[in-house]
């Protein structure tokens, strides 16, 4: 007897996520989660920025993994997905996998680093929020879910204001050859600077 899809949704939110200074390699993990209906195991996300592997450094990497001490082998079908804007579920992937106790599968890449952080970073970093989401499931048929929840880590910033004083500058003309015919001149005065420092 087919009892339906048994269905589990986690959703992960990092904020500040243009400020992640992560190298190739290093890893960005989300809180773990339990889910009881599936046989008590407990998973996370990790998410490599700028890939895991060289193979894969123009694309950020996120696996699914099995923390627990529970069942050797859960088999089960997960999807992956970027959560943009509009809401819609984008580069999404899809996987059917036997989990042994605290193994990784292998997803390899998984969305451009360009896309996210230039070419569409408001369609994919609202409010510089990235949003994974991360859909578990067994059976077929009919959905029930069996539970959602969701997370937030925000990648730390720190704002340094300074203010420099600087006596008058005047443009000295150099030998090249300038449009400028006017030389360029500062009076004496107090500049603002801003740093961001992250962590």
């Amino acid at each position: 007897m087919n009892d339906g899809r048994t269905e589990y949704t986690f959703f992960w939110f990092i904020e500040n996520y243009s400020y992640c200074w992560h190298s190739r390699g290093d890893m960005l993990c989300s809180p773990e989660f339990t889910v009881d209906e599936l046989e008590g195991s407990t998973w996370y996300l990790a998410l490599y920025p700028r890939g895991k592997y060289n193979l894969h450094s123009d694309y950020a990497s996120l696996y699914l993994c099995r923390q627990d001490d529970g069942p050797e082998i859960i088999s089960l079908n997960y999807q992956l997905s970027v959560i943009a804007v509009d809401g819609s579920a984008t580069c999404s992937e899809s996987f059917n996998y036997a989990f042994r106790n605290a193994n990784e599968p292998v997803s390899g890449k998984f969305l451009k680093m360009n896309e996210i952080l230039l070419r569409r970073k408001s369609y994919y970093l609202p409010q510089d929020i990235l949003t994974v989401r991360c859909k578990m499931w067994k059976g077929t048929g009919e959905v029930h879910h069996i539970g959602q929840s969701s997370v937030r880590s925000r990648i730390g910033i720190e704002k340094k204001i300074f203010s420099l004083r600087i006596g008058k500058i005047q443009h000295t003309p150099s030998k090249c050859k300038s449009d400028n015919k006017n030389p360029i001149s500062f009076e004496k005065g107090k500049f603002d600077f801003k740093q961001s420092i992250f962590y």
